[in-house]
C-alpha cells in the first residue's frame, strides 16, 4: 500500500502507472502472497526515489537506499539513483531495467527475481504498448514456470510448454523494439532511399 502511494506521488498521480504496478499479478502472487522478502527490497529502494524527488529528504533517501541494498544485493547496482537527476537518471534506469531482464535470461532463476525490475519500471516512461507487450510475456513466464506444479503436483515446465528460456531472452528484445520503434524508423528509412 505504501509502495503504491509513493509510486502515485511520483509520478505526479498518473494512474496507469499506478494500476500496472499496483494490480500486478506477478507482484501480488510472488510478493504478497508467497512473501518473498523482495517486496522489502523494492520497498525500499522506491522510497529513496520518494525521498530524492518528493520528500527532498537527503539522509531519508541514503538509508531507504542502504536498508534495500541490506535486504538484498540487487539494489546495490542502482546507487546511482542517489547521485543522478532527470535524463540521466531516467536512460541508467532504463540501462538497468534491460540490464536486468537480460540477466534473468541468462542465469534463469526463479519467477520472483522478476520483481527486482519493478523497482525501476514506474519511473522509466515505458510506452503503453511496451507494458502491454511486459504483461504478456511475464504471464508466459509465470504459466510456463507454474504451470507444472498446478497439473502434475511437481515443480519443472510441462513438455508442450515453449521452453521459458527463449521467452526470458525474447522479453527484453520485444522491449527493446517496443521503446525504440525500430520498425517504423527502418520503414521511413527505406522510403526515403526510394525516393
Amino acid at each position: 500500500m505504501i509502495c503504491g502511494w509513493m509510486i502515485l506521488k511520483i509520478n505526479n498521480y498518473d494512474k496507469k502507472i499506478f494500476a500496472y504496478w499496483f494490480f500486478n499479478p506477478l507482484l501480488i502472487l510472488e510478493l504478497l502472497i508467497n512473501s518473498h522478502n523482495d517486496l522489502i527490497m523494492v520497498t525500499f529502494f522506491i522510497a529513496s526515489i520518494f525521498f530524492s524527488t518528493i520528500n527532498k529528504n537527503k539522509a531519508l533517501e541514503v538509508i531507504s537506499y542502504v536498508a534495500s541494498v541490506f535486504t538484498k544485493f540487487m539494489s546495490a547496482p542502482l546507487i546511482f539513483s542517489l547521485f543522478t537527476f532527470g535524463k540521466i537518471k531516467l536512460w541508467l534506469f532504463k540501462l538497468s531495467g534491460l540490464g536486468i531482464l537480460f540477466y534473468h535470461a541468462y542465469y534463469p532463476r526463479y519467477v520472483w527475481y522478476y520483481s527486482w525490475v519493478y523497482m525501476i519500471l514506474p519511473f522509466i516512461n515505458l510506452k503503453k504498448r511496451t507494458w502491454t507487450i511486459f504483461f504478456i510475456f511475464q504471464a508466459l513466464i509465470i504459466i510456463s514456470a507454474y504451470s507444472k506444479f498446478i497439473l502434475q503436483k511437481e515443480w519443472g515446465q510441462l513438455d508442450w510448454m515453449p521452453p521459458e528460456l527463449y521467452i526470458r531472452w525474447l522479453l527484453p528484445v520485444f522491449l527493446i523494439i517496443s521503446e525504440t520503434n525500430i520498425f517504423s524508423k527502418l520503414k521511413k528509412l527505406a522510403n526515403n532511399k526510394a525516393n
